[in-house]
């Protein structure tokens, strides 16, 4: 027998809230410099989607469009409503560059982080 979660009500606004403010974060992510091609909006770059492993855990995954990465130290998700409890953000390691930009070694992702 196969038994499905559902979230509670509070679960899912804290979910649309961690979508929303991730979202907004993207928006600082920043794609590899192409000449003179438009980048991609935010949301096709770096499509999100949020899932609740068991009733504890709100698990995000990250997919980078290629010829995109994600600046690790660029990534954070913030808890709303604030009265909700939440342990900080665990993300894996990801790979050091050197970025000319910022003119020093960063980590970033290209590929998808959960």
């Amino acid at each position: 027998m196969t038994t499905t979660l559902q979230p509670t009500p509070i679960q899912q606004r804290w979910f649309a809230a961690l979508a929303l403010a991730l979202m907004a974060l993207l928006s600082l992510a920043s794609p590899q410099a192409r000449g003179g091609e438009a980048f991609l909006d935010p949301e096709q770059a770096f499509p999100l989607s949020v899932r609740a492993p068991d009733a504890q855990r709100v698990e995000v995954r990250l997919d980078v469009a290629p010829g995109y990465h994600l600046y690790r130290e660029k990534i954070n998700a913030i808890v709303a409503p604030s009265g909700l409890a939440a342990a900080p953000v665990l993300l894996p390691r990801g790979k050091v560059e050197y970025d000319a930009t910022f003119q020093k070694d960063v980590e970033v992702f290209r590929q998808p982080v959960v």
